[in-house]
């Protein structure tokens, strides 16, 4: 009885042990700036500090086990399911991360609220008409979902506290820029192209020497104050 009291013991150590080393191993390093595709079933993680003064935190991808489809050479890779994020404190954040599409899974890390923190967001879905992300904004030691900008479609970096939504759909381009107050996006201008047929300055005009026009408006606490309207002739 002894004897066997002995091997299952130790049998429980040496599994305790490989439990250890295969955790670990599945925590992988993730880098921001060179992303690639995710295992399933893994962990990854990378760190940055969201304020001036104070510790870093550390960020984890957690991915869906089950392999969704496969890259050239054959390996399969996999969403992410869900992130957290830890403080040095201890406060973790789990986040809720659901992509409609999914590939490289590119995270930018900048200051959308304007409120000197670093908040980041993850693409969650992309095609020919533009790219669309699931923002986090900091608050306090923690991150929570941020729902503004995703439902504005923001996907431009952010410069000089002015941020814009771009897309294309066929020959139609637009762009709406917002200018951050108070941690609030605020519409100041939209440049655009667009078909000569869908704007109404042209509905009635005989006119085939363009097809296209740029419109662009000045916006300032929710109206528009100015509509330039430009036919694009051909070269």
């Amino acid at each position: 009885m002894k004897l066997n009291l002995f091997f299952a013991s130790r049998r429980l150590c040496l599994l305790a042990v490989f439990a250890a080393t295969f955790s670990h191993a599945e925590e992988l390093a993730f880098d921001v700036e060179n992303p690639t595709v995710l295992k399933p079933g893994a962990v990854y993680k990378f760190s940055f500090n969201p304020k001036k003064k104070g510790d870093k935190v550390d960020v984890r991808l957690h991915t869906s086990s089950e392999a969704g489809v496969k890259i050239a050479n054959d390996e399969p890779y996999a969403p992410i399911d869900r992130i957290t994020v830890t403080a040095s404190d201890g406060t973790v954040s789990d986040l809720a991360f659901s992509p409609t599409d999914y590939g490289v899974p590119h995270i930018h890390i900048e200051d959308y609220d304007c409120d000197g923190d670093l908040d980041f967001r993850v693409i969650c879905s992309w095609g020919t008409g533009g790219s669309w992300y699931s923002y986090f904004r900091c608050e306090g030691n923690k991150f929570v979902p941020w729902q503004e900008p995703e439902d504005l479609g923001l996907n431009t970096h952010i410069s000089d506290g002015e941020i814009g939504a771009t897309g294309r759909s066929g020959p139609e381009y637009h762009a709406t820029y917002y200018e951050v107050k108070n941690g609030r996006f605020n519409k100041v201008r939209v440049e655009s192209i667009r078909m000569k047929s869908s704007l109404p300055e042209f509905k009635d005009l005989k006119d085939d020497s363009f097809i296209v026009a740029a419109v662009t408006e000045i916006w300032k606490d929710g109206h528009l104050v100015k509509r330039t309207v430009e036919p694009q002739y051909g070269q």
